[in-house]
């Protein structure tokens, strides 16, 4: 089932084998193409994976503005994953923007690791600079 697909596929992430990852998280696409936690793992790896072959930051836009309408509230998760897709693309004043955003809602929910590592987000995209992920 879908949830079983993206399970592997973050299962795999965590391995590094970014490849078959998004081979699973597709793959749970495919069952139910309204499978937010998959649009948002898949838009994560093709926004940020430091594999640039794997990277393909229309996509991740897509996939994650998706979800951010569909979601009903804003999730700091959904919005940091949006951030990232924006400056893949180049749009880094609407990175910025939408990181701020997730970092409101962050601290607001006690999660400040989280809030953190928008903070260090938000330095890279004022340099023009995406994030990359672990491999």
């Amino acid at each position: 089932d879908a949830d079983a697909q993206n399970n592997l596929g973050l299962a795999l992430l965590q391995t590094g084998d970014t490849q078959r990852a998004v081979a699973h998280l597709e793959k749970a696409l495919e069952i139910d193409s309204g499978h937010m936690n998959a649009e948002v793992n898949l838009a994560w790896v093709l926004a940020t994976s430091s594999n640039e072959s794997m990277r393909n930051g229309a996509r991740a836009v897509q996939l994650a503005e998706d979800v951010a309408r569909r979601a009903g509230h804003p999730n700091a998760i959904v919005l940091r994953t949006l951030a990232s897709a924006y400056a893949e693309t180049g749009q880094y004043s609407d990175a910025i923007e939408t990181a701020q955003q997730a970092i409101a809602i962050a601290k607001t929910t006690g999660n400040e690791g989280l809030a953190t590592d928008l903070e260090r987000n938000i330095a890279a995209y004022r340099l023009n600079q995406p994030i990359r992920s672990a491999p």
